[in-house]
């Protein structure tokens, strides 16, 4: 017996013993698995960021680009320099990356945790900001792309014999492809949802001051443009045929008529003069006290000097429309995607200055502490959105916002709180949008009848 009862002992360890072993070999197997299939994400993205950031450097201007790249890429629908730069900047940089990226997401692969020093966040000289080394980093490969592209273009356009006129008209269009090289990436961290960002996992707030810094970018070299371009002009005593659409007079380019130049030119000023409205209310103050006249403005202004930028020079679209494809289909995304009908159950004035909203979600729209919403309020403005913090714990059915009277938009909120009727606002609808994967945050569309 007692030998019995010994050999049992023996054989039950012997089994939990070959158990933990496979279990333990399960898990690190698919560990290893797991951290393959991070590596070869991380292999895919850089190969495609470094031959994208390649083919802007070199191929663009070299006679590899009119030799191989161009012909092996133009079609009839996109002739000559079109076709590669479709392939590039729209093919190959959003549809087969973002096919990979989103395959590999859905899995729940995604890049390996960066390490504490590479997301630590310091301040930056002459910027005012703080910046993580990854974001420094990815600041600096944009920086050293734009600066090669310009020395290549000057090494192989530019000649010493030329007269200063012709130099300057030269730099001016070394400066005009700085700036369409800048429109590539200017809407790519607008974009709520980008699976740039999220694969490298970054969140809309700190993206935005990307558009920021490359926005004031290209308003610098655009002035620059601008101003290299008239001096060319000045310089060969065609300032005034040029500046206004003619039949004759204008000869900065040899292989194009007078009045092609001439108005390309004029589109172009012109484009540079609606633009400005949208640069001045883009300034600190605007953005924080006028956020509404900011808001429009660019819509109203940026798109019409997009418009103009185009005429004044047609391949910018080939630079530009990837971009705005993807703003508008993430604006697409976040006005119509999973809508869930919920209640607006109270709003009251809970202390002199604050307006208090409760809304009624389902339990399956969960929410984190911290997370904010995006609220449309037609009884209050049929066109303003504006985020506001969830002031309630996740566990609740319901979502409370406490928002300060402070603006117009506010004031008038409060004005609705005052004549609010909670035996009628059952009947009223709101919708819950989740625009994101991994929602940062949810968008309220509040509908009232008042």
């Amino acid at each position: 017996m007692p030998s019995k009862v010994f050999d049992k002992s023996i054989e039950r360890p012997e089994h939990s013993s070959s158990k933990a072993t496979v279990s333990k070999s399960t898990r690190t197997s698919t560990c290893t698995r797991a951290s393959t299939a991070q590596w070869l994400l991380s292999l895919f993205i850089f190969a495609t960021l470094f031959w994208v950031c390649l083919w802007t450097i070199l191929a663009a201007h070299t006679d590899i680009a009119r030799d191989k790249i161009y012909p092996a890429l133009e079609s009839t629908y996109f002739p000559d320099k079109a076709g590669a730069r479709i392939f590039i900047y729209f093919g190959l940089f959003y549809i087969v990356a973002g096919a990979v990226i989103l395959a590999f997401l859905a899995q729940g692969i995604n890049l390996p945790k960066p390490r504490y020093g590479q997301v630590a966040l310091y301040k930056l000289v002459g910027t005012g900001e703080y910046w993580s080394v990854l974001e420094i980093f990815a600041l600096a490969v944009f920086v050293i792309v734009q600066i090669v592209t310009i020395a290549i273009r000057a090494d192989l356009k530019f000649n010493a014999e030329w007269p200063t006129s012709k130099t300057w008209y030269q730099v001016c269009k070394t400066l005009g492809k700085t700036a369409a090289l800048t429109l590539t990436v200017l809407f790519l961290p607008i974009c709520k949802n980008n699976f740039w960002l999220d694969v490298f996992n970054i969140q809309f707030e700190r993206s935005v001051k990307f558009h920021r810094w490359l926005s004031f970018f290209l308003v610098i070299v655009v002035c620059i443009h601008a101003a290299t371009g008239i001096t060319s002009l000045t310089m060969r005593g065609e300032f005034r045929n040029c500046m206004w659409p003619s039949d004759s007079g204008c000869t900065v380019s040899w292989h194009k008529e007078s009045i092609e130049i001439s108005r390309a030119i004029t589109y172009g000023w012109t484009a540079a003069l609606v633009a400005l409205p949208m640069v001045i209310t883009s300034l600190n103050w605007f953005r924080r006290h006028k956020f509404e006249l900011f808001y429009y403005f660019h819509l109203v202004f940026g798109l019409t000097s997009f418009v103009l930028v185009h005429l004044h020079w047609p391949d910018m679209v080939y630079y530009t429309a990837p971009g705005l494809a993807a703003y508008s289909l993430d604006k697409v995304i976040c006005r119509c995607c999973t809508r869930r009908k919920v209640k607006l159950v109270d709003l009251s004035l809970p202390a002199p200055g604050f307006v208090r909203l409760q809304i009624a979600v389902d339990p399956a729209n969960k929410f984190e502490p911290g997370q904010w919403v995006n609220m449309n309020i037609p009884a209050v403005s049929l066109l303003q959105w504006h985020p506001m913090s969830i002031a309630s714990a996740p566990d609740k059915r319901t979502i409370t916002i406490d928002a300060k009277v402070v603006g117009y938009w506010t004031r008038r909120l409060e004005k609705l709180a005052l004549r609010f009727d909670p035996m009628v606002s059952t009947n009223k609808c709101v919708f819950v949008l989740f625009c994101n994967p991994i929602p940062d945050a949810l968008s309220a569309y509040i509908c009232s009848a008042y």
